[in-house]
């Protein structure tokens, strides 16, 4: 784990993290109930294992770069995002709320997702948007989730593009709920700012059939990895996400 990754991980163990799970949850039992598929991949801190209940898969995986410890996935592998163990064209769907942010390379990670990811599977992404109260935070701290780089929904959003992705959905949802008291600045300004100044952003993307991928950037061309199977991360990765 980096140093990110580490302050977001103690982060999430308090109330204010406890709250932000919860709430993302609820948002993303909305959206996905008409997703579904055989294997959904989890790129997340163990602390947001729980798989929204109105996804409709068979199994799910969950790999974080921190030690294995029991959790609600019953697959936990640990690795790096950079490099992922998991065979090409082998996932249905891709969650990774807030992974982008607490890692170095973003680039790499998604294109490892785009990798292992089925033609037509969907990848969903959760982010801070920099335009909010916590935005403004990280001005002033670098601790718990203010660690992270914040990247905009727009930017994201080009990325997947870049990468032959469809965005299907993306919304910005307000944190009101996540502020520690009720009358605090971020709870009354929440109720009447623009949705660009809302905490969190989800974005829903679906993979291109193959064949229908644009011609992709220098940073989004994948190497080449095994096409079959589990594969069991080097001992000498270099890779750092």
């Amino acid at each position: 784990m980096n140093i990110r990754q580490k302050e977001f991980s103690k982060w999430l163990k308090t109330n204010q993290g406890k709250r932000l799970t919860a709430l993302e949850k609820v948002h993303l039992e909305l959206l996905l109930k008409k997703i579904y598929g055989s294997q959904a991949l989890i790129l997340a801190d163990p602390a947001q294992a729980d798989l929204p209940s109105t996804l409709q898969v068979n199994s799910a995986m969950l790999i974080h770069p921190s030690k294995p410890r029991k959790t609600s996935i019953n697959s936990f592998v640990s690795a790096q995002y950079g490099r992922l163990p998991v065979a090409s064209d082998s996932m249905h769907i891709a969650l990774m709320p807030h992974t982008l942010e607490f890692v170095v390379n973003p680039h790499q990670v998604l294109r490892e997702v785009e990798r292992v990811l089925r033609p037509e599977g969907h990848v969903v992404i959760v982010g801070f948007n920099p335009m909010s109260l916590y935005g403004i935070r990280r001005l002033f701290s670098n601790e718990g989730a203010c660690a992270g780089q914040f990247r905009t929904l727009g930017k994201v959003k080009d990325w997947l593009n870049l990468l032959g992705f469809d965005v299907v959905n993306s919304n910005y949802y307000k944190f009101s709920r996540l502020a520690e008291k009720k009358s605090s600045l971020m709870q009354n300004i929440s109720q009447w700012a623009c949705p660009i100044f809302a905490g969190i952003y989800i974005i829903i993307a679906k993979k291109s059939i193959l064949g229908m991928t644009p011609q992709k950037p220098e940073w989004a061309r994948s190497a080449k990895f095994i096409k079959k199977g589990l594969v069991k991360p080097a001992s000498r990765d270099i890779c750092r996400d």
